[in-house]
């Protein structure tokens, strides 16, 4: 559709054209029609005589644009020729003018039309103008740093300052992990990477390097699952950088990383190890946020190896460390906050030591917490574990109300480790009733087993 309209454009700014009448074959062969729809766009470009090079900065700034953002990155002392040429453009039917409330906005008519002006540019222009749009961003306009900081990065990355680069791919990338966006969070932790990757060694670009291969482990934990070998390479990768420049700034989180790869992979001891380290860490620190993760961490370990009083021990100091307005989301290895965790452990640890009514208080505790703290990783743990609290207590409908929101839950935000997890309380509440018929069929079930356990030993298959 767009190259039949450039074609139009052709005819009527062509000289045959003389307004409304029938051209002959002979005017129409004088006519020229580009090829192609990047050659007509490129002819419309040359056509705007001087406001060419203005509709080039703009192609720069995005699809669509802030005037003020404009003119900062325009450095013109003549406001009223800026405007004039920008009408020229607009008249043009290149660019939309927006207007809402005291906010002026630009959008380009098709992205193909921003593309061709973007590729009419010389790289040694285009590189000057990225460096300014990305030094004017970072400036004046500070909710671009808060709200979109991949957007400095794109352009500091093309305006050959990688340093900075890489300082706001990281930015973005630890803020898409706390809003667990892990797919995006891959992304820009590994445009980051790519640009450290050719800067020359030192400890200077160890120390860019780490945060980036955490956010990245951060988010493989969330996508890929928590033993998925890229989990365990780049934690491991993190934690001997960290050891090389010796810094301490980022060991903890990466550690933390380190340990949920060796807890779910079942390596209990290298759990163990690396839980009791956490505590060295952050006893040394007194942050809360790190004391919390970190009695969080070895409790966990020390739960899976059947130790439920001294994993009771751990959750329940990790409970006294909590503040109000204390941060406990940046120091966790998925980005959502621990306490939530804690609470659901600590449901699991009551019921195995045979306090089933304190379960089900913890289980209330962590739900009502996960879901006013809003992260959807928070909830979605919350979910799988009190499900499986409620399995365990033979509930099967809050076990399915539970194992429902996990899997609608993982499935909508990438969490891939939780979906067959969720998905099996899915199928055991389906298996059972209500009150008495659970029972029965619970009794059914076991006489079956039975039955296939006799015969196995029967046979020497045991």
């Amino acid at each position: 559709p767009m190259y039949i309209e450039e074609l139009t454009h052709a005819l009527l700014e062509s000289d045959a054209w003389r307004g409304n009448k029938t051209l002959s074959g002979n005017e129409l062969a004088n006519v020229h029609i580009p090829a192609t729809l990047q050659e007509s766009l490129a002819a419309r470009l040359d056509k705007l005589g001087s406001a060419k090079t203005l509709l080039q900065v703009c192609s720069l700034l995005g699809r669509e644009f802030s005037y003020k953002l404009l003119l900062a990155v325009s450095e013109t002392g003549n406001e009223k020729a800026l405007k004039k040429e920008l009408a020229r453009i607009v008249d043009a039917d290149l660019l939309f003018k927006r207007s809402s409330g005291a906010e002026l906005t630009y959008k380009f008519k098709h992205s193909l039309i921003q593309e061709a002006a973007s590729q009419s540019l010389l790289k040694s222009n285009r590189k000057i103008l990225h460096l300014r749009i990305a030094e004017a961003k970072e400036s004046r306009f500070p909710e671009v740093i808060e709200q979109r900081p991949q957007k400095l990065a794109y352009h500091f990355a093309a305006g050959g300052v990688p340093e900075k680069a890489i300082k706001y791919w990281t930015i973005a990338g630890r803020r898409s992990v706390t809003r667990s966006a892990n797919l995006e969070a891959i992304e820009q932790a590994k445009a980051g990477l790519a640009l450290v990757e050719k800067l020359p060694a030192s400890d200077a670009r160890n120390a860019m390097e780490v945060p980036l291969q955490s956010i990245l482990g951060s988010a493989l934990l969330g996508s890929k699952g928590y033993t998925a070998p890229e989990v365990r390479d780049v934690f491991t990768r993190a934690r001997a950088l960290c050891e090389q420049i010796g810094t301490d700034e980022h060991l903890f989180q990466v550690l933390v990383g380190l340990w949920m790869y060796y807890e779910v992979s079942a390596h209990y001891a290298d759990a163990l190890e690396v839980g009791s380290q956490l505590v060295r860490i952050a006893n040394a620190s007194g942050n809360e946020g790190q004391l919390v993760q970190a009695h969080y961490a070895r409790g966990f370990t020390q739960f899976y190896r059947g130790e439920f009083e001294a994993a009771k021990e751990q959750f329940e100091k990790a409970l006294t460390f909590e503040v109000e307005g204390g941060d406990y989301s940046s120091q966790s290895a998925s980005g959502d906050d621990t306490r939530t965790h804690v609470r659901c452990m600590l449901a699991h640890v009551y019921w195995h030591l045979g306090f089933p009514k304190t379960a089900l208080r913890f289980v209330e505790e962590s739900t009502e917490l996960a879901r006013s703290v809003e992260q959807p990783y928070a909830i979605t743990f919350v979910s799988f574990f009190n499900g499986w609290c409620h399995q365990l207590r033979k509930e099967p409908i809050p076990a399915s109300s539970y194992a429902n929101e996990c899997v609608r839950l993982a499935e909508e935000n990438g969490y891939g480790f939780f979906v067959p997890l969720g998905r099996f309380i899915q199928a055991w509440g389906a298996n059972f009733s209500v009150g008495k018929m659970a029972v029965i069929e619970d009794e059914v079930i076991c006489d079956k087993m039975r039955a296939l356990l006799d015969i196995s030993l029967g046979s020497g298959v045991g």
